[in-house]
């Protein structure tokens, strides 16, 4: 005989979030409720934990609207960083996707750093396309002009 529990976090091997489990007492008892993996399922805690899985769902869903949205209005675009600059055109410090991330904050885009696709920063003033990959939604290509602030 075992113990139905609701799973409060993913448990490898187990299931995930919100599913109802029958696990043996002593697993239950001694891993699951003890690390906070887990409760009893009661009639209550099961409605409870349904109306948080609604709101993951909606919130997802919302989020995934919205970067749909900001996809389809970066693609094609033109940006432009200013750097500090040799008369070549090398920077001194190169622009990084933490700076392209902030960047494209300014301009009103909640783009993540880890969401563009720069194997390594930008090191020369001129244009440069970059790749930002929103997942399951797809890519989208923006131009990142780099320009000079003064040339030493």
């Amino acid at each position: 005989m075992g113990m139905k529990v609701i799973l409060l976090k993913a448990v490898p091997k187990l299931g995930q979030i919100g599913e109802v489990k029958d696990v043996a007492d002593g697993y239950a008892r001694n891993y699951l409720l003890l690390n906070h993996l887990a409760a009893l399922v009661t009639s209550s805690r099961l409605a409870d934990l349904r109306a948080v899985v609604l709101k993951r769902e909606r919130h997802s869903q919302d989020t995934d609207d919205s970067l749909a949205h900001a996809k389809k209005r970066l693609a094609g675009r033109r940006f432009e960083i200013k750097a500090k600059a040799s008369e070549q055109g090398t920077l001194f410090a190169g622009v990084t996707n933490h700076a392209i991330s902030a960047m494209l904050k300014a301009e009103g885009y909640i783009i993540q750093p880890a969401m563009i696709d720069l194997p390594h920063p930008l090191k020369h003033t001129g244009d440069h396309e970059v790749v930002i990959d929103f997942g399951s939604l797809g890519k989208a290509t923006i131009i990142v002009e780099v320009g000079a602030i003064e040339t030493i």
